[in-house]
């Protein structure tokens, strides 16, 4: 049964409102991902020298990772954006919270640059929260909308990226382990460094292989390209990590970004995995509806069936 127009009309309204509902939610939530994170670097030293502080690092450590989750999530489950952001926010929302009382009874940083650090971010966490929690709920997605999701190569695009996402979580175990004392590790980041460069130009390569059977989208295209470039980044600012403090506050938000790239590209080649599988199903019941709409049809279907053929003839 047809809907009525209104009703149509009302559904592409709010289709609209919660898709860019959805594109400011990931925005914030970027946003401050990439500014706790930032924060993290300056009070490790990293950025800048003499404002380190180790609770405040760990907390805001913390709090950009809970944010890239919740842009992750959005990711993985679009429908789900508006309570991805309210949930990383309001976490974020509340340890910033923290930070501010602890600063008013004297044990969070006391710089000025800390106190306006915190009046901006909090009041960009309570406009992320009220933009939020104003967004439209979304429905789950459609079979179809599931299907245009483009991957050339989608099993090796998978297997690719998953080795990838264990290659860096190793390298942030070696990392570790160096910075701890034991240099030999050192070696071994250096060397898996090396090698991981390998996979994502695999997977770069293999995507303008098979372009003739499946298209990439224009999305994955430009993260195959993305990816390659950043894991090249990441083995250059990794060598001159050693002559300069100041090239780990590249590396280290690099890395971060390479590990949300793998995700993104993990999910989307896991999804398209089902797509050839729901095409068939469809195109079956399409050609059954096809031959039903296309056969006679009532008494008449079977009186023609059954009558002779020189009544057949007679009939006008």
């Amino acid at each position: 049964m047809t809907r009525p127009a209104h009703h149509r009309r009302r559904s592409a309204r709010r289709s609209i409102r919660g898709g860019t509902a959805t594109k400011r939610i990931r925005t914030f939530l970027l946003f401050e991902a990439i500014a706790f994170l930032a924060a993290a670097l300056v009070h490790s030293g990293v950025l800048l020298h003499g404002y380190q502080h180790e609770q405040a690092r760990t907390a805001e450590s913390v709090i950009s990772l809970a944010l890239l989750v919740g842009l992750v999530l959005s990711w993985i489950r679009p429908e789900r954006t508006r309570e991805a952001g309210i949930v990383a926010q309001g976490f974020a929302l509340l340890g910033t919270l923290v930070g501010v009382f602890t600063i008013i009874v004297g044990v969070g940083p006391q710089s000025a640059p800390d106190i306006i650090y915190h009046v901006v971010i909090l009041a960009v966490l309570v406009w992320g929260v009220a933009v939020a929690v104003r967004a439209p709920r979304q429905d789950a997605p459609t079979e179809a909308t599931a299907t245009e999701k483009g991957v050339a190569a989608p099993r090796v695009t998978a297997a690719l990226s998953g080795a990838l996402a264990l290659g860096v979580l190793a390298q942030a175990t070696f990392a570790g382990g160096f910075l701890s004392g034991h240099l030999s590790w050192l070696t071994w980041h250096e060397n898996l460094g090396d090698l991981l460069t390998l996979l994502p130009l695999a997977s770069l390569l293999v995507g303008l292989a098979t372009r003739r059977h499946q298209r990439d989208t224009t999305s994955m295209l430009l993260s195959r390209v993305a990816l390659v470039a950043m894991v090249f980044a990441l083995v250059v600012t990794g060598y001159d990590a050693g002559t300069s403090s100041g090239i780990l506050a590249v590396h280290i938000p690099v890395a971060v970004a390479v590990v949300g790239l793998v995700v993104y590209q993990t999910v989307i080649s896991t999804q398209a995995l089902a797509t050839p599988t729901s095409a068939r199903i469809r195109d079956r019941s399409g050609s059954r509806s096809g031959e039903t709409r296309n056969a006679p049809h009532g008494a008449n279907a079977t009186d023609s069936q059954s009558a002779p053929a020189h009544q057949i003839e007679e009939r006008p």
